[in-house]
């Protein structure tokens, strides 16, 4: 599917704090105890992590349908072995923390589009647990076409929770929040095309670009099925278009 212009985003941060490992602030802030007490999070470590991963992309696969589409349309970020590692041009590190025992912020990761641009000597102190923390941030952030990442930052701490502690209700509500910006718009169009072709969601996807939205989520039309043809034997003939359009 297309996905959502080529927009920039300013990307994750590692935290640094007294007698800790390098972490990324999100994860850093899961952490923290809230008036409930202290959240008790999915194990990232290496023994642990891929079925941690498995819980947290089960919950994201519980999602309704349009914002699971809007997931699959920024899927690709989540692998790391994509992201470009450079020397960032990081500014002015933000030393105004609001915790006591942490010392510096700094910035991780850059994102341009699906682009994932990652400071070398920052990253390579990242375990994997921490990697995938970061991952999961660019990938939100980037699904979100947000231009802060408050919501992401709720939303990931409701997906690092243990299952004990991970509330689906709570969750539904953040993933609405994260997902605001986003609706769907529904088009009259006429046209000829071949289900199941490789161009066939690319040239949905462009009606939908040259009405000024993002992506097709679905459509209605006749369909004819040639029997006996060996192939690509059904045409739809197209009557209207959704598509997923930024507010």
């Amino acid at each position: 599917m297309a996905y959502a212009g080529q927009e920039a985003g300013n990307g994750g941060f590692v935290i640094e704090c007294k007698n800790k490992p390098l972490m990324i602030l999100d994860y850093f802030e899961a952490n923290l105890p809230t008036l409930d007490g202290t959240p008790t999070l999915l194990p990232l470590g290496e023994n642990d992590l891929e079925n941690s991963k498995t819980m947290i992309y089960t919950r994201l696969g519980n999602v309704n349908t349009f914002f699971g589409q809007i997931l699959g349309t920024y899927e690709s970020i989540l692998n790391t072995n994509n992201w470009i590692i450079t020397d960032l041009d990081l500014g002015k590190d933000d030393t105004n923390l609001p915790y006591k025992e942490c010392i510096k912020k700094s910035r991780v990761a850059y994102r341009q589009g699906k682009t994932v641009y990652v400071q070398k000597n920052l990253v390579s102190k990242l375990d994997k647990g921490q990697q995938f923390v970061l991952a999961l941030h660019e990938f939100l952030y980037a699904s979100s076409q947000k231009s802060t990442s408050e919501k992401t930052r709720h939303v990931i701490r409701e997906l690092l929770k243990s299952e004990e502690e991970f509330d689906q209700s709570r969750f539904t509500l953040q993933i609405q929040e994260l997902f605001s910006r986003w609706g769907q718009v529904t088009f009259r169009k006429k046209g000829k095309f071949t289900e199941g072709s490789s161009s066939f969601w690319s040239e949905l996807n462009g009606l939908c670009k040259g009405e000024g939205a993002e992506f097709a989520v679905s459509y209605t039309g006749k369909s004819r099925t040639q029997p006996n043809c060996g192939g690509l034997c059904t045409t739809l003939y197209l009557k209207t278009l959704t598509c997923a359009a930024l507010n």
